[in-house]
C-alpha cells in the first residue's frame, strides 16, 4: 500500500514540474490574461443582467393578480328624500361606513408587438455592452505583448552578454599565457578582466528589469512565471492572418440596436387590448343602496390607444436616426485611423525587413573581423584595447540582429491586434 502511495505521490510532482515548465506562447499568455482580468467578470455580470431583463419583460404576459382593500367612514351618501311626493315611501341609502376587500386580475391580450421589440432590443444592448468590454480587452493584449517582447528584449541582450564573458574568460586564458611569456603586459589581462566585471554589473541590471517584468507579466495572467525561457517567441506566419477588428462588431451591433429601437418605437404607437376581472366582498357591493355584505364581480375588456401625440413619437425616431448617422461617422473615423497606423506599420514593417538583411551581412564581416583580431592577440600583434573594440563590434551586430528581429515581430502583433479590415464582412453586417 505505502509502494502505491509513493507511486502516486511521484506521478503528481512529475505532473506538477511539467505543468510548470509548459512553454508560453505569446497566444497562450492572451487566453489566461483574458481569463484571469477583472473586467471578464463585469461581461457574466453584464449576461447575467440581460437574462433578468429578459425574463422580466416575458412576464408581462403572465397574468398580473392584485389584492384590494379599503374601509372607511364618510359623512354624507347620496340619498333620496321621496316623503313629499308619495308620504310614507321611504328611500334606502348607502352606508357611511364602506368595507371592501377584492381580487383584480389584468391580462395583457394584445400589445401590438411591443413587448417582443422590447425583448430583441434588449438582447441587443446586452450583446453592445458586452462587446464594448472585448473592445476594452484588446488594451490588455496590447499591453501584454508589450511585456512579452520587452523580456525577450532583455533575454536576447543578457543571452549576448554572458556569451561575450564567456569569450572574455577564454581570452584572459590566452593573455596569462602570453603574459608570462612577457608577450603581453599586465595591463593587457586587466584590461580583459575590468571589461569582464563591467558585463557582470550589466547581467545584473537587466536580471533586476527582467524581474520587474516578469512580475508585471505575472500579475496580467495570474499565474507566476518561474523561468523566462518559457516564453516562446511566435512565429511570422502564425501574426500574418488577422482577425476582424472587434470595433466593427461593436458598430455593427450599435446599428443593429438603433434599427431595433426603431421598430420598437414605432410599436409603442398601436393599440393595447388586455382582459380584466374583479370578484370581491364587501359593504355595500355593486348596489349602494343595499346596507349589507355581499359578494360583487366583474369583468371586460379594455382598449388603451393615444392616436395623436403631437410628433413625440417622430421626434424620438429622428433622435435614433441622429444617432445612427453618429455610429456611422465614428466607424469612418475608426476606419481611416487605423488605415493610417497599417500603412505606417507597412512601411515600419518594409524598413526592419532591409535591416535585417544588411544585419546579417554586417555579422559576418564582424565576425571574421574578430576572428583575426583573437589571432592576432593570441600572438600579441595588437593590444587588448583593440581586440575588445572588434570583440564589442561583433556582439553588437549580433545582438542588433536579434533585437530587430524581435522588434519586427512586435511589429507584427500590433498590426494583428489592429486586425484585418474585412471591408466586405462590415459592409454586409451594415446593410443587416
Amino acid at each position: 500500500m505505502k509502494k502505491i502511495i509513493g507511486l502516486y505521490m511521484v506521478l503528481l510532482v512529475l505532473l506538477l514540474g511539467s505543468a510548470k515548465g509548459q512553454e508560453l506562447s505569446l497566444f497562450a499568455c492572451w487566453d489566461k490574461a483574458r481569463a484571469h482580468y477583472p473586467l471578464l467578470k463585469g461581461k457574466e455580470a453584464l449576461l447575467t443582467a440581460s437574462a433578468l431583463n429578459m425574463q422580466q419583460l416575458r412576464s408581462q404576459w403572465l397574468p398580473r393578480l392584485e389584492i384590494n382593500g379599503s374601509m372607511g367612514w364618510q359623512n354624507e351618501v347620496p340619498s333620496v328624500d321621496a316623503t313629499g311626493a308619495l308620504p310614507g315611501l321611504t328611500l334606502p341609502q348607502a352606508p357611511k361606513d364602506q368595507y371592501q376587500l377584492a381580487l383584480d386580475v389584468g391580462q395583457t391580450l394584445y400589445d401590438g408587438g411591443r413587448t417582443r421589440a422590447a425583448g430583441a432590443l434588449e438582447e441587443l444592448q446586452g450583446a453592445v455592452a458586452v462587446q464594448a468590454l472585448e473592445v476594452r480587452l484588446q488594451e490588455v493584449e496590447q499591453r501584454v505583448a508589450d511585456l512579452f517582447f520587452g523580456l525577450l528584449m532583455l533575454d536576447a541582450q543578457r543571452e549576448q552578454m554572458a556569451h561575450k564573458l564567456e569569450v572574455l574568460k577564454a581570452r584572459q586564458v590566452e593573455v596569462e599565457a602570453l603574459l608570462r611569456y612577457g608577450a603581453v603586459t599586465e595591463s593587457s589581462l586587466q584590461q580583459l578582466a575590468a571589461e569582464a566585471l563591467s558585463l557582470r554589473q550589466g547581467i545584473l541590471e537587466l536580471n533586476a528589469r527582467q524581474e520587474s517584468l516578469l512580475g508585471s507579466l505575472s500579475s496580467f495572467m495570474g499565474e507566476p512565471i518561474s523561468d523566462l525561457s518559457l516564453l516562446q517567441k511566435p512565429a511570422v506566419k502564425d501574426l500574418l492572418w488577422a482577425p476582424t477588428p472587434e470595433e466593427y462588431a461593436h458598430f455593427s451591433l450599435k446599428r443593429a440596436q438603433l434599427a431595433q429601437q426603431q421598430r420598437w418605437l414605432k410599436r409603442t404607437r398601436l393599440p393595447v387590448v388586455t382582459a380584466y376581472g374583479q370578484l370581491g366582498y364587501g359593504n355595500p357591493g355593486y348596489n349602494m343602496l343595499r346596507d349589507e355584505f355581499d359578494t360583487f364581480y366583474r369583468f371586460g375588456l379594455r382598449l388603451k390607444w393615444q392616436p395623436w401625440d403631437w410628433k413625440e413619437g417622430r421626434r424620438k425616431q429622428e433622435v435614433v436616426e441622429q444617432q445612427s448617422l453618429l455610429v456611422d461617422l465614428e466607424e469612418e473615423t475608426f476606419r481611416v485611423n487605423t488605415g493610417r497606423v497599417l500603412q505606417q506599420l507597412d512601411s515600419e514593417l518594409l524598413r526592419f525587413e532591409e535591416t535585417l538583411a544588411l544585419d546579417r551581412e554586417l555579422i559576418a564581416l564582424r565576425k571574421a573581423i574578430e576572428e583575426t583580431s583573437a589571432q592576432q592577440l593570441q600572438k600579441g600583434q595588437i593590444t587588448t584595447a583593440t581586440y575588445l573594440r572588434d570583440l564589442d563590434d561583433r556582439m553588437e551586430a549580433e545582438v542588433n540582429l536579434k533585437l530587430h528581429e524581435l522588434e519586427y515581430l512586435q511589429l507584427l502583433t500590433r498590426k494583428y491586434l489592429k486586425g484585418n479590415e474585412d471591408y466586405k464582412q462590415v459592409n454586409n453586417a451594415k446593410d443587416e
